[in-house]
């Protein structure tokens, strides 16, 4: 990964973490731009920075009206970034952009409740 791909989706992390609906929606048509796998746009940023907002959810420096802007940020992303996957049953990447954001959901979740 080049240190310019690694910038961009440190920033789309950040922009989520940020609860920043139209920097992540940026950032995403950026990384489109760019030309860089979506799934890892998805994985890398939109997904870490939920990640990121669990843990800060989890130190009860983030509550649950920061979670909610934070998931929406990374719903706008997705909805830029998703329609650039491959598509078809049995694709690897849907599978495995699907699964690292269970993961992060799950995780959130269970911290909430």
């Amino acid at each position: 990964m080049s240190q310019e791909e690694a910038s961009l989706l440190n920033r789309l992390s950040e922009a989520v973490l940020a609860m920043d609906e139209a920097e992540t929606v940026r950032l995403s048509q950026k990384l489109l731009v760019q030309r860089i796998d979506p799934g890892r746009g998805i994985e890398a940023g939109l997904v870490d920075g939920m990640r990121r907002a669990g843990d800060l959810f989890e130190r009860e420096e983030y509550f649950i009206p920061e979670l909610l802007i934070c998931s929406d940020a990374m719903y706008a992303g997705l909805r830029v970034l998703q329609p650039h996957l491959p598509s078809g049953p049995g694709s690897a990447r849907r599978e495995s952009w699907s699964s690292a954001w269970w993961r992060a959901t799950r995780t959130t979740s269970a911290r909430i409740w």
